[in-house]
């Protein structure tokens, strides 16, 4: 499990500053003690957890000053990781939402994709942004293609991904126009 250090997202209290990750392996009886990814000159949030199902663990997170999307890979369930490194081709938007987040779901074969709203080049408050689609192979990251894209208005947000029958992507967002908390939502599907 992975979770933001001082920043309650479903409040949108408090100010981020790290990430968390603990592991169970025997079914959530006993867990690690929190393994904590910092920064002493950025801050780290929106972290999610995947697997390739098998002994790998993969953790994506964002900073927020540099807008970079960082890794860390295990090949030992979660014991160790690699140094933190980024997600080569591909940015998370400006921070502007506490509520955005990130997806990942394991194919049939052990890759595990990654869903993100971001850009291809570091970001200002007007570049253009997109729904992007990236997996990690096991020996290193897909080139991040464009699943949706988003010249705004706006944006899309809080992307969801699934695998259907061990090989088929199945991805859901929904997109509000920038700093709208609940008029014109609309839910979309690729």
């Amino acid at each position: 499990v992975g979770w933001d250090e001082g920043l309650d997202r479903t409040a949108a209290e408090g100010e981020p500053h790290s990430v968390a990750y603990a592991h169970s392996l025997d079914g959530g009886e006993r867990w690690s003690a929190p393994l904590v990814f910092s920064d002493t000159t950025d801050a780290y949030a929106q972290m999610t957890v995947g697997t390739d199902a098998a002994s790998g663990v993969m953790l994506v997170w964002r900073t927020l000053l540099s807008n970079r999307l960082l890794y860390a890979w295990s090949t030992d369930r979660g014991e160790t990781f690699t140094e933190p490194q980024p997600v080569p081709g591909l940015y998370a938007r400006p921070w502007v939402s506490p509520f955005d987040a990130y997806d990942m779901a394991t194919d049939g074969v052990g890759n595990v994709h990654l869903v993100a709203v971001g850009a291809s080049t570091v970001p200002t408050a007007t570049t253009p942004l997109a729904l992007y689609h990236t997996a990690w192979t096991g020996e290193g990251w897909t080139r991040p293609e464009v699943i949706a894209w988003y010249p705004g208005p706006e944006n899309p947000e809080y992307p969801r991904v699934a695998v259907e029958g061990g090989g088929r992507l199945h991805v859901v967002w929904f997109t509000r126009p920038e700093g709208v908390s609940s008029v014109g939502v609309q839910v979309w599907y690729s």
